[in-house]
């Protein structure tokens, strides 16, 4: 029998039979034995589908302005190919100055295989390794009415991936990213944007720093903070015991933030798969004029990779 065909089954047996049988007629029908091999598949089939559910790896929502009042809202969405599919369409959230509403991003593009592995190793995305990520983007137009200094965009996906190790029951949270525009500014302001992908893999007991490789279309000055991560509005997410948005990692030496260039510099110390939020807030002469909050996930395993040296110039100390 095969594994899909016993999952249809059981599911069946789980949703269906369970609820109209009385159990002592179950039992009649069965063997003991019979019984709790089926109840023991059933365990077995939940787990997986409840694994097999949770994919966020991370995301942010970063914007253009085409003119004024007139953006476009692109969500940068990062899954575990060892989950289900991501929505599609998405849908992100706006409100402010007592308006609110929606917008439905669609996929642009196809999803593309970012895993930090060597190109000749596979990945799951596809078929191949036991792990691998893909990148998606969604993208939309979005009118604001006039005068509003601050209008947030929000989203939100089930579920975090079940890898997390600094997080209580990861499978069961949602991610929720959120991003701020001043549409008061002139001209209008667009978001940073990020070509460095947030899903790194780290060498356990190696200096590590990373770097978001962020560049402000408007040349506006951009301040980091690490923050909680999110799975609802106002709602952090629901850490393990130590580790918060400040100390997101079991690390040598603790782990800090440039504010300026946003590097996040850390030596991790055990192996781990860890959520970091980061807010990135951009001032233009001094006032705010947007926000987004960016969530990544880190692989911290056990390799021994050698960071390549500089020898200066003609082999002198001048670097």
């Amino acid at each position: 029998m095969s594994g899909s065909y016993l999952r249809h089954y059981f599911n069946f047996l789980n949703h269906n039979l369970l609820h109209i049988i009385p159990i002592n007629d179950l039992l009649d029908f069965f063997q003991m034995k019979h019984f709790l091999t089926i109840i023991s598949y059933l365990l077995l089939l939940v787990s997986a589908n409840v694994s097999y559910a949770s994919h966020a790896v991370g995301a942010n929502i970063t914007y253009n302005c085409l003119g004024p009042n007139l953006y476009q809202v692109k969500l940068t969405f990062y899954r575990d190919c060892g989950g289900v599919q991501p929505s599609n369409p998405m849908t992100v959230y706006w409100g402010g100055c007592g308006n609110s509403g929606s917008i439905s991003l669609s996929q642009v593009g196809a999803a593309l295989d970012v895993t930090p592995v060597c190109p000749s190793q596979a990945t799951s995305c596809s078929g191949g390794g036991a792990y691998g990520i893909q990148q998606y983007t969604f993208q939309a137009n979005l009118t604001l009415p006039s005068g509003c200094n601050n209008v947030s965009l929000t989203w939100s996906e089930c579920c975090r991936n079940a890898a997390i190790t600094t997080l209580t029951s990861p499978d069961n949270q949602n991610i929720y990213v959120t991003s701020m525009i001043n549409n008061t500014v002139t001209p209008c302001n667009s978001s940073p944007q990020f070509s460095n992908i947030p899903t790194p893999i780290i060498c356990i007991n190696q200096p590590y720093i990373f770097n978001h490789g962020a560049l402000d279309p408007d040349g506006d000055v951009l301040v980091y903070s690490l923050v909680n991560c999110l799975e609802g509005s106002g709602n952090n997410v629901n850490y393990g015991g130590g580790y918060n948005g400040v100390v997101p990692l079991t690390t040598s030496g603790g782990i800090s933030i440039n504010s300026a260039s946003g590097e996040i510099t850390f030596t991790p110390n055990i192996l781990q798969v860890g959520v970091i939020c980061i807010r990135v807030e951009e001032f233009r002469g001094g006032v705010k004029v947007g926000e987004v909050i960016r969530d990544l996930q880190l692989r911290v395993i056990n390799c021994n990779n050698i960071s390549p040296t500089a020898t200066g110039i003609d082999g002198s100390t001048n670097y």
